[in-house]
């Protein structure tokens, strides 16, 4: 996934016993808030304890070694 350039992870996070789990990623972090909302509006009612938050993970670069 992150050689495709997804890099925003959205995590719910459940107060009631402490755990977070990754919902979703996406590729800009406008369309990670937008899951994130739905998301919630979604989950709110049948949850009571779930938050929603977005983390940034950056690409990974893969550096060529140079030749001596």
């Amino acid at each position: 996934m992150i050689r495709d350039g997804y890099r925003w992870d959205v995590i719910a996070d459940f107060s009631c016993n402490s755990s977070g789990v990754r919902v979703a990623t996406r590729k800009t972090k406008l369309g990670a808030g937008a899951y994130a909302a739905l998301f919630y509006k979604r989950n709110r009612p049948h949850v009571e304890c779930v938050f929603v938050r977005l983390r940034h993970d950056p690409q990974l670069v893969v550096k060529k070694r140079r030749r001596r």
